[in-house]
């Protein structure tokens, strides 16, 4: 709760630049976005858009289907279009505490959630997997939230191996490892992402949307 709100005051500056990662994912006139961020920046970006925009929580644990705002109830038959595209939040909004994916347990049981249960997800968000090219932006290698975030999609993404993916992931800190350990890491990743059909672009999100 106390993250949340401390989210849900953060200044958001009303001026971006037109390299702004939302901003450029927003004019991309794609039907699904699915995102670990907590915030409603997307959503935002798409609604400057003036987009129809559909948010949905994923329901990793029993709260959130008894706590769930109606606003992130999806309606029987509705479908993402670029012109009503959803948002999916797979880790939870800030709006919904219960929903955060958020300590070591949280993604522990999120993982094993989603790896026994393949219906968890809504059918268009499963089909986006198996049958589109996934662009994942904005994660570093060390991050926990990528690691879990992949580990529960491979289930979904078997399916669609003949289509290529795309990564753009962020070199380690210089306090995260050592410089032998870094290259230890990309190419572990390269050889890994390799046997998924994702190549990786090596640098920040705002580098790749320039």
């Amino acid at each position: 709760e106390q993250i949340s709100e401390r989210l849900a005051k953060a200044p958001v500056s009303a001026k971006t630049s037109p390299d702004e990662p939302h901003q450029v994912l927003a004019a991309l006139e794609l039907p699904i976005y699915i995102t670990t961020n907590y915030d409603g920046l997307m959503t935002q970006a798409l609604r400057d858009r003036g987009k129809d925009v559909k948010e949905g929580i994923c329901r990793w644990n029993q709260e959130i289907a008894e706590r769930l705002p109606e606003r992130f109830t999806l309606a029987p038959g509705y479908e993402p279009t670029p012109d009503a595209p959803l948002v999916y939040h797979l880790h939870g909004h800030l709006d919904l505490p219960e929903s955060l994916v958020l300590t070591e347990d949280d993604y522990i049981d999120f993982l094993i959630r989603i790896s026994r249960d393949e219906t968890l997800l809504p059918v268009f968000v499963r089909q986006a997997f198996t049958g589109a090219s996934v662009l994942f932006v904005g994660y570093r290698i060390a991050d926990t939230n990528f690691r879990v975030l992949f580990r529960s999609l491979v289930i979904y993404m078997q399916d669609s191996l003949k289509r290529s993916h795309f990564s753009v992931q962020s070199s380690p800190k210089d306090d995260d490892l050592a410089d032998e350990a870094k290259q230890r890491a990309k190419e572990y990743l390269v050889r890994y992402f390799d046997l998924q059909r994702i190549s990786i672009f090596w640098g920040y999100s705002q580098d790749f949307s320039k």
